[in-house]
């Protein structure tokens, strides 16, 4: 009868199993079942560690806090141990329930009537083991009760495999949309700081991790170190560990391995990874390969042991080579990027050389842009646009005659208006220059007032591009503050007095704001 009772009752259990995928609640679902159907009033559910070859509580009924973290039984120990290594049910005896080491380990000094031990095999593979005890009443466990518990305990096994399929086939996924996402930002991204920062956050969707610290190759002679840190060091900690993590980067990467070869270190030297907010235990190290040749290596660090797995290094042998590629194209960028800057330059500085007056004149309204915007929280490619265009700004003076740049007196409107045209002119010599063609309208533009009466469209307020209100702020700033052929330069007050004054007509309050801000404080 009790046998019918107990297969009736798991039944019903074991539908509930079926339908739950959360481990978590699947486990206390198995842990709260067996004790209500059972006489057992206390119990644990234990789950093998395969690298460790350990059994750990994962859910118990009756016990401690403390003892559920710190119990951990090596196969072969007993005496759940005893039962994972045989894979058959154990029925303790008082012989065995009278062992004080054991009672002191796991049940805590208090008296047990009656225990079994149940293996939970998955494909004639123990994964864990169910231990279920009777510390009140006069139910024990007899024989009989071992058919019926290790259906059980194999249906429960069941479960929990499928609900580890489950969680990691999601956890996968995710990884895999993860990884899908990040190869898109990364294939976008051409800014060095950029790329490294999106690579730390993606590690950090699929990793815990303390500490992540990229090391990238410039020549097998010279490297830079970045180091990120996760443990809240604070800077002068950070400085004080950046030699030794070089140090570590060295003996953990070896840097004729082969390619996307990943390794696991569980041991470093303490004296090289010693740090003011404890000790660094497992260690990650990949390496960034881009065109057959090792480019850097991104290494994170964790302060728990055993804190990184295979699946860890799966998951980033797909983002390895997207980094990698991501990192060599933002260096190909930066060169293109100087090589046209060096070339703008150089078209600026043939502008200038005629009027010794103006000479230095765009590289320091370039300056001032460029800090304006990023006082303005302006993107990066915003920026980018703004360098090219406040080297440019004048370029079309070059059209212009000595006679009128040159002028020292009063400038006839005649001549006026052939210095207005200028931004135009500019225009069409950088439309020549195809990768400067989002530069053209801060060109053209650069002249327009905030209030409507400048030139050569008459836009006013948000009409105006941006980039062309910042340029327009830097470009009288420098103006006022320089010598020309008709007066001498202000001094700075003055000129700050000016643009003050100007705000809200000539020029945008908010950039003249920024503007101030900045150079003020400096």
């Amino acid at each position: 009868m009790k046998h019918q009772i107990y297969l009736e009752e798991f039944y019903k259990i074991s539908q509930k199993m079926c339908s739950e995928h959360n481990l978590e609640k699947l486990l206390e679902l198995i842990m709260d079942s067996t004790i209500k159907v059972t006489d057992a009033n206390e119990g644990s559910l234990m789950l093998l560690d395969k690298p460790s070859q350990t059994l750990k509580i994962m859910v118990a009924k009756g016990l401690s806090e403390e003892t559920k973290e710190s119990v951990v039984i090596k196969i072969g120990e007993p005496i759940a141990g005893i039962v994972a290594k045989d894979g058959k049910p154990l029925i303790l005896s008082d012989e065995l329930l009278e062992n004080k080491k054991f009672a002191n380990l796991h049940h805590e000094g208090r008296r047990i009537r009656s225990a079994i031990s149940l293996p939970l095999k998955a494909k004639d593979r123990v994964i864990g083991v169910l231990n279920l005890n009777i510390t009140e009443g006069e139910g024990r466990f007899a024989e009989d009760d071992l058919v019926p518990l290790s259906i059980f305990a194999s249906q429960a096994a069941i479960a929990i495999e499928n609900a580890r399929l489950y969680s990691a086939t999601t956890k996968r996924t995710q990884e895999l949309l993860i990884l899908n996402r990040a190869g898109k930002i990364l294939s976008s991204t051409f800014q060095e700081e950029e790329v490294i920062k999106i690579i730390t956050n993606v590690i950090g969707e699929i990793v815990n991790f303390d500490v992540v610290s990229s090391l990238l190759l410039e020549t097998r002679e010279y490297s830079t170190l970045r180091l990120i840190s996760f443990c809240k060091l604070n800077n002068k900690a950070i400085e004080a560990v950046r030699d030794r993590f070089i140090a570590v980067l060295s003996e953990l990467t070896d840097w004729e391995f082969e390619k996307n070869q990943m390794t696991i270190k569980k041991e470093v030297r303490k004296k090289e990874t010693a740090i003011s907010c404890g000790e660094l235990k497992s260690h990650l190290v990949f390496p960034l390969v881009a065109k057959e040749k090792v480019i850097g290596a991104i290494s994170i660090h964790s302060f728990k042991d055993q804190a990184f797995s295979e699946e860890h290094i799966h998951s980033l042998a797909i983002l390895a080579p997207q980094a990698a590629i991501a990192l060599e194209n933002a260096r190909i960028y930066l060169k293109m990027q100087n090589l046209y800057t060096e070339t703008i330059k150089a078209l600026a500085c043939e502008i200038e050389t005629r009027n010794p007056y103006t000479l230095g004149h765009s590289e320091r309204v370039t300056d001032y842009s460029v800090n304006i915007a990023k006082k303005m929280g302006l993107t990066s490619a915003q920026v980018e646009l703004i360098r090219y265009a406040g080297l440019l700004h004048d370029l079309g003076k070059i059209g212009i005659a000595d006679s009128i740049l040159l002028k020292p007196d009063k400038l006839s409107p005649e001549e006026f208006e052939e210095i207005k045209s200028h931004p135009t002119k500019s225009e069409s010599i950088i439309k020549m220059i195809t990768f400067l063609k989002d530069a053209l309208p801060i060109v053209r533009h650069h002249h327009e007032y905030y209030d409507g009466k400048g030139y050569p469209d008459g836009l006013k307020e948000y009409e105006i591009p941006i980039e062309s209100r910042i340029l327009a702020v830097a470009d009288a700033f420098d103006a006022m503050t320089s010598d020309r052929p008709y007066r001498k330069a202000m001094k700075k007050d003055e000129a700050y007095s000016v643009l003050k004054k100007f705000s809200g007509q000539q020029f945008d309050p908010d950039v003249v704001n920024a503007f101030l801000s900045y150079n003020q404080n400096e």
